[in-house]
């Protein structure tokens, strides 16, 4: 009695097939580290605990004011694999304050976190400085923006993919 033997042409459907779906993965997960790198978690324990304690409410709060900035949320969109993220941040204070974009924080609903860089922006006293951020969050995904200031509470402004504008 014979083995049977497996097609030839079914063996080279299923390397393609196993090919195709490798290279889209490889290429989906390297176009979202270029946009957007994931924030460094050492130091993130504390805003572990300030996410606990944020009460559960509408997560469509386009904005949230701190002791010295506020943030306004002004749109929100899929651009590709991203959501981009548009608004203005406000000095209220008399002095000029430098916001390290370290200090600003994106957490989704599982928990990933997202940093937006390592430089820096002049927020000048009294005057609103836009901003857009692109982060690498999956559509429906609610989605916190924290921003720490320094000594003062973290602001934070939750989002939802929902409220989106199309």
């Amino acid at each position: 009695m014979e083995p049977k033997q497996v097609p030839l042409w079914l063996v080279g459907l299923l390397i393609g097939i196993g090919l195709i779906a490798l290279t889209s993965m490889d290429q989906q997960r390297g176009a979202l580290t270029t946009v957007f790198e994931q924030a460094p978690t050492p130091e993130l324990a504390i805003l572990d605990d300030l996410l606990a304690t944020v009460p559960a409410g509408p997560t469509a709060t386009p904005h949230a004011i701190g002791q010295r900035i506020a943030v306004y949320v002004s749109n929100m969109q899929r651009v590709g694999s991203t959501l981009e993220i548009r608004g203005t941040i406000e000095n209220r204070t008399q002095e000029n304050i430098t916001l390290g974009l370290k200090d600003i924080l994106f957490v989704d609903a599982v928990n990933t976190k997202y940093g937006v860089g390592e430089s820096s922006i002049e927020l000048v006293a009294l005057k609103q400085q836009p901003f857009s951020f692109q982060v690498p969050v999956p559509p429906g995904r609610p989605l916190q923006m924290i921003i720490t200031l320094d000594a003062d509470p973290a602001v934070v402004v939750p989002l939802s993919q929902e409220s989106m504008t199309p």
